[in-house]
């Protein structure tokens, strides 16, 4: 990640201090000194505002050795705000700086979690983005982006931070180095002002005989779509309209005829590729004879909704449908995914890389679902409050959990009249019990553990 752009820096935590001194086994924490004094507060935009909520101790470690990440996240947390005062639209990182005085610098070493209106998991430095290509603060070793988002004017965000030792590190145990280092780090944010995205035409109407992007074709008379990163129109183009949310021109879509089926493949194109709405509800719904839908440059880094976003679509169609560039969505602004795969038919879907750090609402996401295989497997499920029907009716033969915490969701029904033979992949006896015992589980699916 490169920002080119003027930038705004505030640092909002001012120094986290951290003595140590360990045996081959054992740590014990001195102290640690927090301070933020209204000198550490760099502003250069005054409609801008931060409001520090926490209190000197309260990210204490005394006394404190490496711990789990349930620890972690059970300690009393940082918490701040930032409001737009502006009138104009904000974009925003927020930064850990370990400072050049830290001995303690191995990035396995330390973890760090922020929750608010964007998550960031349990995660060790060694696992976030670098970011040096602007200047935060003085003196630092790295700059770390812990979250990136955006906010309208007059808007406030809530934040809890929270930084811990990694007793999941094999080495921190034992290795001697660690003895007498010190931790310094600065929490700062960066603000750049800009002008909204061009995005995607919200959709309005999912029936199938409605029309798609608000363009001359219907929903029934697609068999492919593709996103390009460009809007050169062809000359076989039967028609071409413009799909931008505020009718610029800047995504435009065109449909070419393929004389055999009767049916169009629809391009959408933008420079650079096409950059989702904020909602992607229903966005590819009741497409009764699609065969393919390619999604490698469609943006949804602004997406919060992907509610029924390919229900009960292909319903024509014999074959599985071909989700091109499905494993490479941005999900890390999603939070509502309802319904999202109900009723579909595909060979695989593998979503084990989506960020889920965000997601909230997963009631019914794959109910219905006709698959070989759905690899789930790293999703952190911290945040999810409901996986009510997730997976019912679904036929699926083999279904990845493998790195699944238990999740504290609602999970009525969430396996309900589930077909045979289906196969559970997961981590632990913890969750495969937690499956056997919550979720009203199918009699006679394989839950294996994988060690």
């Amino acid at each position: 990640m490169k920002i080119s752009r003027k930038y705004m820096i505030y640092t909002i935590i001012g120094i986290l201090m951290l003595l140590a001194t360990i045996t081959a086994v054992s740590y014990a924490f001195m102290s640690t000194n927090q301070t933020q004094e209204e000198s550490n507060i760099i502003t250069t935009l005054d409609c801008m505002d931060i409001s520090i909520k926490g209190t000197n101790d309260s990210l204490n470690l005394k006394n404190a050795y490496p711990i789990t990440d349930s620890q972690g996240k059970s300690q009393i947390p940082y918490i701040f705000d930032v409001t737009n005062n502006c009138n104009s639209y904000v974009e925003y990182y927020i930064v850990m700086s370990v400072m050049d005085t830290s001995t303690l610098t191995n990035e396995d070493y330390i973890k760090v979690q922020l929750d608010g209106n964007k998550n960031l998991r349990p995660s060790s430095l060694e696992k976030l983005e670098k970011e040096n290509t602007f200047s935060i603060t003085e003196n630092t070793l790295n700059n770390y982006v812990l979250i990136s988002d955006t906010f309208n004017g007059n808007e406030t965000h809530t934040y809890n931070y929270r930084m811990w030792l990694n007793a999941d590190s094999n080495n921190i145990w034992t290795d001697e180095t660690v003895k007498n280092q010190n931790l310094t780090v600065k929490l700062s944010i960066v603000g750049v002002t800009l002008n909204k995205p061009d995005m995607l035409v919200d959709t309005l109407d999912t029936d199938e005989d409605s029309f798609f992007l608000n363009g001359p074709v219907k929903r029934n008379e697609i068999e492919k779509i593709a996103f390009v990163n460009h809007t050169n129109i062809p000359e076989e183009a039967i028609s071409s309209w413009d799909a931008t949310n505020n009718q610029n021109n800047l995504i435009k879509a065109w449909r070419i005829l393929n004389e055999e089926t009767n049916l169009y493949t629809v391009y959408i194109g933008q420079k650079n590729g096409v950059i989702a709405n904020t909602s992607t509800s229903g966005l590819f719904s009741n497409l009764p004879n699609i065969k393919e839908i390619n999604l490698k440059e469609l943006n949804t880094r602004y997406t919060e909704d992907m509610s029924y976003m390919f229900y009960e679509t292909a319903t024509n169609n014999t074959n599985n449908i071909k989700l091109i560039g499905i494993e490479d969505l941005n999900t890390s602004s999603v939070r509502y995914m309802t319904n999202m795969f109900s009723n579909i038919k595909v060979e695989t879907l593998d979503l084990s890389m989506w960020n889920t750090s965000n997601l909230n609402q997963a009631l019914g996401m794959f109910e219905g679902l006709e698959a070989n295989t759905i690899n789930l497997s790293n999703w952190d499920t911290d945040y999810i409050q409901n996986m009510n029907s997730m997976f019912a009716y679904s036929n699926i033969e083999n279904i990845r959990l493998d790195n699944w915490n238990t999740p504290n969701a609602l999970k009525s029904n969430m396996f309900l009249e589930t077909n045979l033979p289906q196969n559970i992949y997961v981590k632990n006896e913890t969750i495969k019990n937690w499956l056997s015992n919550d979720t009203n589980l199918t009699e006679g699916i394989n839950i294996i553990v994988i060690d």
